[in-house]
């Protein structure tokens, strides 16, 4: 009986809680033919002191845990830049990791997943800059569920897991009628 009630009780924490995210949510997170935008971070880049903006991904190979994307960006009116990177799913330490690189079979960086809902499509990745020593935090949209009414969906979820952290959009709604 008592095993019982305490079966209950972790059910409804982790319903109320949400629970960790798993290789297999970040696979789901992957598991899209749409554009993935970068609507907020905590850094901002530039080019020619021009600021990065309108940033997404687009998937392009997926095989088991290996993934390519073409990245897109524009950091003037009308200059945008397409790179491809490299990822590969694994379990860290902290949380599924996403190791992004630049050349297939690169070192990369460790993209760890915080959140990821499953109903708005949208999730909170953190890495580790090397230049700033400091983590930093991203909110990651499907396109289909990109902001209307300037509320990106996960903004809280944003706020709760990176309370100190700056937040620079990188999404307007000028970007959508870029085709990749």
């Amino acid at each position: 009986m008592n095993c019982f009630i305490v079966a209950i009780l972790l059910t409804v924490c982790a319903a109320a809680f949400g629970t960790k995210p798993t290789v297999e949510t970040l696979q789901r997170a992957l598991e899209t033919r749409e554009r993935i935008w970068t609507t907020v971070r905590s850094y901002d880049r530039y080019t020619n002191g021009k600021k990065h903006r309108c940033v997404y991904a687009y998937k392009t190979f997926e095989q088991g845990y290996d993934y390519k994307f073409d990245q897109f960006y524009q950091y003037e009116a009308d200059k945008w830049v397409s790179n491809p990177i490299y990822g590969r799913i694994s379990d860290g330490a902290t949380g599924p990791q996403l190791k992004i690189s630049k050349e297939l079979g690169g070192e990369g960086v460790p993209y760890t997943l915080l959140h990821w809902n499953e109903q708005q499509n949208c999730g909170i990745l953190v890495f580790k800059n090397s230049t700033s020593d400091r983590y930093e935090c991203e909110l990651h949209v499907w396109e289909p569920n990109l902001p209307r009414n300037g509320i990106n969906p996960c903004d809280h979820e944003y706020d709760e897991h990176c309370p100190v952290r700056e937040k620079y959009s990188s999404y307007e709604p000028d970007c959508l009628p870029q085709l990749g």
